[in-house]
């Protein structure tokens, strides 16, 4: 019986042992299993009244003043472009945009990491209370209330936060400096939301910097790494009128000194023209342009880096019957490609477009602006002749017209046009050397220039191409009762017409630069086309272009590599419903431009 007991109660403990182990070892593979579940839940749950529970930021209504609206895509990777496209001399600028915002807003170095460089900044240009222009930048961080913390905390913080009257609008004040040391300048700063606001002013922090943090984050993204919109409101209201005071103000200037050279003169008017006629034609002008603003439904200015090159365009469109639209109509539409087949060693050159309208509508009104200008100064007979000749010039020429300077041992400069009347061009070649005899035009030529006398030559048959006109202008010094003047050297002029294009050129030998330009285009001698970096910006420009121009910044900098173009490219044109104006500018023209800014 005792054995029996023990066994059977030593089997009974032990089977109650591995049972009991086996349901501990359960008990915690199931814990386990639901501390994994729990958390996850738990997690998702968290995350799930989070969303629910994150009050939605209330919209805020624009303010007034507000001008325009900027936005700074992916702003590390744009600063790096903009410094890779100002190297070897930006060398020296931060290697990343959140350590350029601390050096340029005076932060503590450390506070860097608290920047989102891949998130835009936004901003907007806005009026003040006295009427002056600033701006408001908003750059995200990743927590407001930590950057806050970082630049307001401790002994020795560069900043007091303090609670603005605008609710959620923190201001950063910097700390008083010792009285020996003297404050530097800085920025208004103050931190809205997750965004640090940057002003000119700390007028504008409280009534522009909550709409900008807030508000234009959630307008529609631009494709340009940075875009500048102006609205139809601020167009009309505050951009055009500020440019039509401006403009007042330096056309009232321009009419004084007009009045008060004419009182030191006893009242006589000018010896070579009417300023009251420039005035007022360039009043025409700047009205006509400021009425195509005014009318504008969207302006935008787009900028875009590249490793070689730096693009800007501003794009207008223009309301439905507004006179911009008109304008828009009657662009011609020119192919840049001409560009390429001018000589390698052109330094300048632009081209123009316009449409068989505009040819006539020239042709009628030509001369008008010069009879305006000079006046009395010119004889009936003299003003008759003015107008034919101009009118003989804008019936010659066809739809496209170039015009170029050459650089290199046989400057010049050069002309080349469509031919749509042969006569009347040929007549208006001739006829713009007649134009030297007559008093109105050889009186001031006499006055800086010297006394023009011309000599048309026969009729010249080079090497390539038959029928060359040839005309040589020779200035001889002339004595006046104001003061003696020196002769200019002479200018010869060579120029052919033939059935579809007509050349012509100046110079101190104008032969070779004809020369030149002939065989350029005929592709016997290198040609503008031959640089892959000029090749490349004339087909960015496209074949809508109006007016389009390039010039070689190399004209600026003597000292520069002559084997490396340093191209800048402009065009206006028209591109669906907008009016286009495009500047692009290669890194050699910007090592050019940084070179003399510098002073090397």
């Amino acid at each position: 019986m005792p054995t029996t007991v023990v066994a059977a109660t030593t089997t009974s403990r032990s089977e109650r042992m591995r049972v009991s182990s086996e349901l501990v070892r359960a008990a915690v593979c199931w814990a386990a299993l639901g501390l994994v579940f729990g958390c996850a839940n738990k997690k998702l749950a968290s995350e799930q009244a989070s969303s629910s529970s994150a009050p939605t930021l209330a919209a805020l209504p624009e303010p007034a003043g507000l001008v325009a609206e900027l936005a700074l895509a992916h702003p590390d990777s744009v600063f790096k472009a903009l410094r890779e496209l100002g190297a070897p001399m930006s060398a020296l600028l931060p290697a990343g945009f959140p350590l350029l915002t601390t050096t340029l807003l005076g932060l503590p170095p450390l506070s860097a990491d608290s920047f989102d460089p891949d998130i835009s900044a936004v901003g907007a240009l806005a009026e003040s209370s006295n009427g002056e222009i600033g701006w408001v930048v908003a750059l995200h961080a990743v927590s407001g209330p930590e950057l806050v913390a970082k630049l307001s905390t401790g002994d020795r913080a560069p900043f007091r936060a303090q609670l603005s009257a605008t609710n959620g609008l923190t201001l950063l004040e910097p700390t008083p400096p010792p009285a020996a040391v003297p404050a530097p300048p800085r920025a208004a700063l103050a931190v809205f939301d997750n965004y640090l606001l940057v002003a000119t002013t700390p007028e504008l922090l409280p009534s522009f910097g909550p709409y900008v943090a807030r508000m234009l984050p959630r307008q529609p993204p631009s494709q340009a790494s940075f875009s500048l919109r102006i609205s139809p409101h601020a167009l009309a209201t505050e951009v055009v009128p500020a440019l039509r005071a401006s403009w007042a103000s330096y056309r009232t200037n321009l009419a004084s000194q007009d009045q008060s050279e004419r009182a030191a003169h006893g009242g006589r008017a000018p010896d070579f023209g009417d300023p009251a006629q420039v005035i007022l034609g360039l009043d025409a002008g700047v009205e006509s342009m400021l009425a195509g603003l005014e009318s504008a439904t969207h302006l935008e200015l787009d900028i875009e880096p590249f490793s070689d090159r730096l693009e800007a365009t501003l794009v207008l469109t223009p309301a439905v019957g507004s006179p911009a639209q008109g304008l828009l109509a009657t662009l011609g539409a020119g192919d840049a490609n001409e560009l390429l087949t001018f000589p390698a060693q052109t330094r300048l050159a632009f081209g123009a477009t316009r449409s068989s309208a505009e040819r006539d509508s020239a042709a009628k009104v030509a001369g008008d602006d010069w009879v305006r200008l000079l006046g009395s100064r010119m004889s009936e007979r003299d003003t008759r002749t003015l107008r034919g000749v101009l009118a003989d010039w804008e019936l010659g020429r066809g739809a496209r017209s170039s015009y170029g300077y050459l650089g290199g041992a046989d400057p010049g400069a050069f002309l080349v046009a469509d031919v749509a009347d042969a006569a009347h061009l040929r007549r208006a070649a001739h006829g713009f050397f007649g134009l030297l005899t007559m008093p109105g035009i050889r009186a001031p030529l006499s006055e800086f220039l010297g006394q023009p006398r011309v000599n048309e030559s026969a009729t010249a048959h080079l090497d390539f191409a038959p029928d060359v006109q040839l005309a040589k202008v020779a200035f001889s010094a002339s004595n006046t009762a104001n003061h003696a003047t020196a002769a200019a050297p002479p200018l010869s002029f060579a120029w052919f017409v033939e059935e579809k294009t007509s050349f012509a050129a100046s110079g101190k030998d104008a032969e070779p630069v004809l020369k030149q330009v002939v065989q350029a285009a005929r592709a016997a001698e290198p040609s503008l086309g031959a640089s892959p970096g000029i090749a490349g910006g004339v087909q960015r420009i496209g074949d809508q272009a109006a007016l389009f121009a390039y010039a070689d910044a190399r004209a600026l900098a003597a000292s520069m590599d002559a084997t490396q173009p340093a191209p800048v490219f402009f065009s206006i044109g028209k591109r669906n419903q907008a009016v286009f104006l495009r500047i692009e500018v290669s890194k050699p023209a910007i090592s050019v431009a940084l070179d003399r800014a510098l002073g090397h």
